[in-house]
């Protein structure tokens, strides 16, 4: 179509130089007849273009029209996979490996602080009664301790206490 406009273009350049020279020869009616050739000429060159715009414009539509089928069927495909995914999986399940998942990192807490020292609640716990109870049993020892001297020690010890005998 390009190359027929092309062509086209050029026989109606000639045709306006041929309607010239016609004028000049005083052959008006032949120019005019020419001129409205040429401009037939023209109006089908330009609905042709019009033609091929639209022809055009229709391919892109179409082309468009596939991409847009191909995102459809892409779509279509990727929710079949998540439902078949969803399907694998019921919520019990999930909440089973959670479960799973929380009391395993629990006992490896567990086995980190013990081989770390650390303690856990309830051994805190049953350390700190017993030192609760060692802290009593402290206590009560002493009250049964005689009472230390008040008065004033004596500045020379006893004779029999420094030749090792007893009263």
């Amino acid at each position: 179509m390009k190359q027929f406009i092309r062509r086209n273009e050029k026989q109606m350049q000639r045709e306006k130089e041929l309607a010239k020279r016609l004028i000049q020869a005083s052959k008006k009616d032949r120019a005019l007849l020419i001129l409205k050739r040429k401009r037939y000429q023209e109006s089908v060159a330009e609905r042709m273009l019009r033609q091929l715009d639209k022809i055009e414009r229709m391919v892109n539509d179409l082309e468009f029209a596939v991409i847009e089928q191909k995102v459809v069927e892409e779509l279509r495909q990727g929710n079949e996979a998540l439902k078949r995914m969803n399907q694998m999986f019921s919520i019990g399940d999930i909440e089973k490996i959670m479960d799973e998942t929380k009391e395993a990192a629990e006992f490896q807490e567990e086995i980190s602080n013990m081989l770390n020292g650390k303690l856990n609640e309830d051994d805190l716990e049953e350390v700190e009664n017993e030192f609760a109870k060692l802290v009593e049993e402290e206590e009560e020892g002493r009250l049964h301790l005689p009472e230390v001297p008040s008065g004033p020690f004596p500045a020379k010890i006893p004779e029999q206490l420094s030749a090792g005998k007893l009263i």
